[in-house]
Order: C-alpha cells, then sequence, then structure tokens
C-alpha cells in the first residue's frame, strides 16, 4: 500500500498497524491465498528500502534484457 509523499508518519504508522491487523487475521487470509500478495505488512522503514531495492533490481535486469522503453 502506497500512500501521498508528505503523509504525516503517525497516519503511515496508522495504516500499517490496521493492515497488519487485517492481514494476521484468518478470514482474510482464506480469501487472499495467491503468492505474489501481500502477506504482511511491514513497517514503513523497512518496506521503503524493500521498495528501493526492487526497483533497482528490476532496472538492471531491464538494462540487461535491453528491453526499450514505450512512451
Amino acid at each position: 500500500m502506497f500512500v501521498a509523499a508528505g503523509t504525516p508518519p503517525d497516519i503511515v504508522l496508522n495504516i500499517q498497524q490496521t493492515l497488519a491487523k487485517a492481514l494476521a487475521d484468518p478470514k482474510v487470509r482464506e480469501v487472499w491465498p495467491r503468492p505474489g500478495r501481500l502477506r504482511s505488512a511491514t513497517r514503513p522503514p523497512s518496506f521503503d528500502a524493500q521498495y528501493k531495492a526492487d526497483i533497482a533490481r528490476y532496472a538492471r535486469v531491464i538494462e540487461q534484457a535491453k528491453i526499450q522503453r514505450l512512451d
């Protein structure tokens, strides 16, 4: 889940905690079982670091595969 840049940290934390609680509910897990879907709600700093690492990793894959940009 993403929020707008500049969202106050207390609101971001509240969203994260609410999402974590929902994802811990077995009823939610029953209808959200497929691989690739969010399975846990990481804290914002951890999510930010992972997101930036993913962008860098996929940028390298795109570059190595010589995938052309579509405008």
